[in-house]
């Protein structure tokens, strides 16, 4: 149970940190999925403890909490830029309505085409493809973040997986040894 908390917490901090970041930013970086499994294997590997050896299952949790961190993060994260695209949309829609009403002017189309133009200038985007409901920025994983995804769960697996001990004998010098380069010569 301990080491399903650690992984689970682990994997909260280092999601909000991602998502954190690209909000901050404004930019996608896909390439952090990596650092959620890092993190993920490494908090699971510290609260399985020291002396804890190798652990297939320990590897396998540690692939799932990276990975449902990974695909829920991006999920939740396109919920709330959806929430900010709508208040910012709200907001010029209601900005242009009020010059539209001081020109005289009741031009529903040319205020959506304004309104997509100020919010998303770098994209060429008709207004019935936006709409209210289908916004651009809904998340969809391409192929590139599924990389990045896999290489995030094997880095979770071979950080939560753990090294298996190695057993090492300590030979007695009283024992004679095997090798005959060892062997007095007479």
């Amino acid at each position: 149970m301990r080491v399903l908390i650690g992984g689970v917490i682990g994997a909260a901090v280092a999601a909000t940190v991602w998502l954190g970041l690209e909000f901050y930013l404004k930019q996608e970086f896909g390439w952090l999925a990596c650092f959620v499994g890092v993190v993920t294997g490494l908090c699971v590997h510290k609260a399985a403890g020291a002396n804890a050896s190798g652990s297939y299952a320990r590897g396998a949790l540690a692939v799932a909490i990276a990975l449902g961190a990974i695909v829920f993060g991006r999920q939740a994260y396109a919920k709330v830029m959806q929430v900010v695209v709508n208040q910012d949309k709200a907001a010029v829609v209601a900005d242009v309505d009020t010059d539209a009403s001081r020109a005289g002017e009741d031009d529903s189309e040319d205020v959506s085409e304004e309104t997509d133009a100020l919010l998303f200038p770098e994209m060429e985007i008709e207004s019935s493809v936006l709409g209210d409901q289908n916004l651009p920025l809904e998340k969809r994983f391409t192929e590139m973040d599924t990389v990045w995804m896999c290489v995030g769960a094997l880095a979770a697996y071979v950080i939560g997986k753990g090294r298996d001990q190695v057993r090492v004998s300590v030979q007695d010098e009283e024992q004679p040894t095997s090798d005959p380069s060892e062997t007095p010569a007479e």
